[in-house]
């Protein structure tokens, strides 16, 4: 039986070929060294010259790779060169749409591919794979083509794991360790180097969270049997003494005095004195005292012992942060082209952080915006309070209540005002998914004065010089997933938001609050997604696409009576 360990970068032959682990594994033995000598050179071709400046005309992979073409090209730096007008673009600024880099061809650069993969296939279980380059002038131009023949062989599985040193365990986290369903590292699976580090990293999880935060793992031993070629694998653990929570000391280090009872930070902090230390809970503890939007800076810091420390059985937790201004005012000018006019105004904006002392955020806006052109007889003003509580119920919600009032007027046109009170929960599941649901009660005036040619035209026709009362309620569910790699400014990945909004239910439940008053039943279905890739390859260069659809439909009296959405809530 072959023996290696995974390579760490400095690993040392111990009388038996060993890989170290550092994700590298290096292959040693005679059978082995005897093949990547005999694939470690690019076939023989005349080396270009530094000052050749040759193009790359195509990478070409042959053979049997086993791996997608597309990812092997790109674990490689030797890439085919852009088209001619994308160089020419790349020459007046790098940073312009549609500028691509010209990809010079390097035999250095070449033969570490080569090796880049070479290690691709080690790690992915095929020991027995072989890599072999070439490249050629193509006559009468000054460009290169490269091909990489790979026969990848047959792949290595795993044929058992041994997690070793891990008697003095809890039963149930022993067992959990072992035999657990999240395992990434099991019998009869492909080989996967990456797998490995990432079953490391589990089992650190488990004991990180189960009182042994200084858990570590010692060299993973990968042993490769000759009669099958598949893998035996050796994780040796070292977790000390298990350790409690102890003492929890708050620190404001700047901005000043904490204005805040101390059960709400205590509320927020998962970890409990006395009970076993726990990885997550320190990290979940951390986000629940960001989401309270009162700090610009939270730490929850563990003072953990030393592995080889016998005497402490206790971790200490010190909570810092600093405080953001309690009040800020943001002002802000306002300019578009809606109704294909322009229009002009400005919006100020007031923020009250732990306004009520429990880090409630009271914010106060008003906007105006009106038409830019005299006389000034189009005009929106809006006025909107709202109170956000960032924990309801237990730290993964959060509520809100607000409350709006918007006026709009277009001399000869259309008038009219609404006033909305919403209440609405947020649920965080994961740090990228969420769902909201908000209720709407709106109140609502138009009076349509010229239909013909109204901005908000048909079916409001019906109405024409009519007063036009509504009172809805609306509930809307909206579902939310995130999995770009930037909330801000995303340059990679994509995210998804849909919404249901239906006003009718409480029209039915409750029928004597919306008498006297016009009432629209309908459903409303919305979805949007948003996806972003990097043209430039540095980040330059970004491309956005985003797709918004909707759906709205009547149901009930207001199919039959002909009794129009509201402006304010169609397309």
């Amino acid at each position: 039986m072959e023996r290696a360990a995974a390579a760490s970068g400095w690993g040392a032959a111990r009388g038996q070929a060993r890989w170290k682990c550092a994700g590298l594994f290096l292959v040693r033995g005679i059978l082995l060294a005897a093949m990547v000598n005999a694939s470690n050179h690019v076939l023989a071709q005349e080396k270009p010259q530094v000052g050749d400046s040759l193009l790359i005309e195509a990478v070409i992979i042959t053979g049997d790779p086993k791996i997608e073409r597309g990812e092997l090209l790109e674990r490689i730096e030797t890439k085919k060169s852009s088209g001619g007008f994308a160089r020419f673009l790349w020459s007046i600024s790098p940073r312009l749409p549609f500028a691509g880099e010209p990809q010079y061809f390097d035999t250095d650069v070449f033969q570490r591919d080569l090796e880049a993969l070479r290690q691709l296939y080690t790690n992915s279980g095929y020991f027995l794979a072989s890599i072999k380059g070439k490249y050629e002038r193509i006559p009468g131009k000054r460009r290169i083509r490269a091909t990489i023949d790979i026969q990848a062989g047959p792949r290595s599985f795993i044929d058992s794991v041994d997690y070793r040193n891990l008697g003095g365990l809890p039963p149930e986290i022993d067992s959990l360790i072992r035999f657990g369903r999240d395992r990434i590292v099991r019998p009869g699976i492909p080989y996967h180097a990456d797998d490995v580090e990432a079953e490391v990293q589990r089992v650190i999880g488990i004991l990180g969270n189960a009182g042994y935060p200084g858990a570590v793992c010692g060299d993973r031993l990968v042993e490769i049997k000759q009669s099958t070629r598949n893998v035996l694998i050796r994780f040796p653990f070292r977790f000390g003494r298990r350790l409690k929570v102890g003492d929890i000391e708050i620190s404001v280090i700047r901005n000043g005095r904490l204005n805040l009872a101390r059960r709400i930070i205590d509320d927020r902090i998962e970890l409990e004195k006395g009970a076993w230390y726990s990885t997550r809970k320190r990290e979940r503890s951390e986000t629940n005292l960001n989401r309270l939007g009162i700090f610009s800076d939270v730490q929850v810091l563990a003072d953990i012992p030393p592995l080889d420390d016998t005497t402490r059985d206790m971790v200490p937790i010190t909570v810092a942060f600093a405080l953001k201004k309690q009040h800020d005012v943001i002002p802000a000018l306002i300019v578009n082209n809606q109704y294909g006019r322009l229009n002009g105004g400005g919006e100020v904006s007031y923020i009250f952080r732990n306004a009520f002392g429990g880090a409630q955020t009271l914010t106060a806006k008003a906007n105006f915006i009106s038409k830019i052109d005299l006389p000034i007889d189009a005009y929106q003003t809006a006025a909107q309070i709202q109170v956000d509580q960032p924990y309801f119920i237990d730290n993964d919600n959060s509520a809100r209540l607000a409350l709006a009032y918007i006026l709009a007027h277009e001399a000869g046109l259309y008038g009219g005002d609404i006033l909305q009170t919403t209440v609405g929960v947020t649920r965080r599941f994961t740090d990228r998914i969420q769902a909201t649901v908000d209720w709407v009660v709106e109140q609502s005036r138009y009076d349509i004065i010229a239909s013909g040619q109204s901005l908000v035209n048909t079916p409001f026709a019906a109405y024409d010089t009519t007063g036009i009362n509504y009172r809805n309620s609306i509930i809307t569910f909206g579902y939310d997933r995130d999995y770009t790699n930037d909330f801000f400014n995303p340059t990679a990945g994509y995210s998804f938001k849909g919404t249901v909004e239906e006003a009718g239910l409480f029209k039915q439940v409750i029928p004597a609050f919306f008498r006297r008053y016009r009432s629209t039943e309908y459903v409303k279905l919305e979805g949007m997604v948003r996806w972003f890739r990097d043209l430039s390859r540095n980040a330059t260069t970004i491309s956005g696409f985003k797709v918004r659809a909707g759906f709205l439909f009547r149901y009930g009296d207001s199919r039959a009576s002909n009794i129009p959405v509201p402006f304010n809530r169609r397309y």
